[in-house]
């Protein structure tokens, strides 16, 4: 559903479920301490990505619920030139797809973030799916991957395969086989 026909109860829910995961316990932290032990509200930055700001259906409702339980949460943009990270008592990292052509500047725009809730070693290591390989040869299955294959390699008969940049979001540049032809 569109946010604007979710239901404040919705909002809410989908807020809570937001703070419930293992990522986001410092925010909850925040919430559950008394509002009045802070001089003034607690701050929260949700940084996205103009461009895709509007796809992120979740934002207006964090937003609500936020302002609801009396935060003064604002969504931003990461690499708003005019944004002073340093005003928040945490900044989270929602949608900011469009990291995938500015990589380099995504994670130094991260490390220079005070109080980024996200792990700023697990955003590096995350915005590169090489990290397959690291989780692969420590035991861990993943979905059968070659690496580096160029035109005329033998790829063997997968009966499909997709082709995907180590840096992407989404299907951005991805492609989908089911012949050795296509």
């Amino acid at each position: 559903n569109p946010p604007d026909r979710r239901s404040p109860r919705s909002a809410v829910k989908c807020f809570a479920s937001f703070l419930d995961s293992e990522a986001n316990a410092f925010i909850l932290q925040l919430l559950r301490r008394s509002l009045h032990q802070y001089a003034g509200r607690v701050t929260i930055a949700f940084a996205t990505s103009t461009a895709f700001r509007t796809f992120d259906e979740d934002l207006p409702l964090i937003q609500a619920a936020a302002d609801q339980r009396g935060l003064d949460a604002r969504i931003l943009s990461w690499d708003d030139p005019d944004a002073d990270w340093s005003t928040f008592d945490a900044v989270v990292i929602r949608s900011c797809w469009d990291y995938i052509e500015r990589r380099d500047e995504f994670l130094e725009w991260a490390r220079s973030v005070p109080r980024l809730h996200n792990s700023r070693e697990v955003i590096e290591w995350n915005t590169d799916k090489v990290y397959l390989r690291q989780l692969e040869a420590a035991g861990i299955p993943i979905i059968e991957t070659r690496w580096d294959i160029a035109a005329g390699d033998d790829i063997g008969s997968p009966g499909e395969w997709v082709v995907k940049p180590t840096v992407s979001a989404g299907s951005k540049d991805t492609a989908r086989w089911h012949a050795a032809e296509d």
